[in-house]
């Protein structure tokens, strides 16, 4: 999985949407468009301004990995956290 891959999961398991996320980030949307479909690379600093929206999300985002003890998780560990958390205790 990809920076690409990544991202349209964030947009997926959040509910900020894709235009105001870019915009906040100063990222073209005409040009996110054209990352989404493969046709330009994401640039680096693109990246780095849409992760500094997300900070919970930012190390997964960038390295695609969690850093649970840090603070870093994915969108969707954030997820199955409240998931779990509105369940109850049984018994």
């Amino acid at each position: 999985m990809d920076e690409i891959d990544r991202l349209a999961l964030l947009f997926k398991f959040t509910d900020r949407s894709k235009k105001s996320v870019l915009e906040e980030a100063g990222v073209d949307y005409a040009r996110f468009a054209d990352v989404q479909r493969r046709k330009v690379a994401l640039r680096a600093g693109e990246l780095r301004a849409i992760a500094d929206c997300f900070p919970e999300f930012k190390y997964w985002l960038v390295f695609g990995e969690e850093l649970p003890e840090a603070g870093q998780i994915s969108p969707m560990a954030k997820e199955a956290k409240e998931r779990l958390g509105t369940q109850g205790k049984v018994g």
